[in-house]
């Protein structure tokens, strides 16, 4: 007998400055998919992470995509660029996608397609007012 694994997270990868910008992405992110509630954002580590003020940090989100929720999450201001990788089996990481796009101006740097994995690169910027 066999068990077929379903791969539902999603790795998220945050470049930003501003701490406020990592909160309204993981905020949007966790109304879409309430497992994701509780899995507070945790900064890489690395030379610059405790660096000067101002200088971008990485910040990683782990997102189980398996449950999205009915609610939709809603517009979120951001303070500046945010850049985002998301990384993990294709079809939850265009769930992630889709939600990102819906709550943030995005647009894409760049992906990369595997056989079981696709990674794809975003940057969020502020909505026009």
């Amino acid at each position: 007998m066999t068990t077929q694994h379903v791969h539902t997270h999603v790795d998220v990868l945050l470049t930003t400055s501003a701490r406020q910008d990592v909160d309204a992405v993981y905020d949007a992110l966790a109304t879409a998919f309430p497992a994701t509630a509780g899995r507070e954002p945790a900064q890489e580590s690395s030379a610059a992470a405790g660096g000067a003020p101002g200088h971008p940090k990485v910040w990683a989100i782990d997102v189980d995509a398996m449950t999205r929720a009915a609610a939709e999450s809603r517009p979120s201001p951001l303070a500046g660029a945010v850049s985002v990788g998301l990384s993990g089996c294709p079809v939850f990481v265009h769930q992630v996608r889709d939600v990102l796009e819906d709550v943030f101006e995005a647009e894409e740097l760049g992906h990369v397609s595997g056989d079981q994995e696709e990674e794809v690169r975003l940057r969020l910027i502020p909505r026009a007012q």
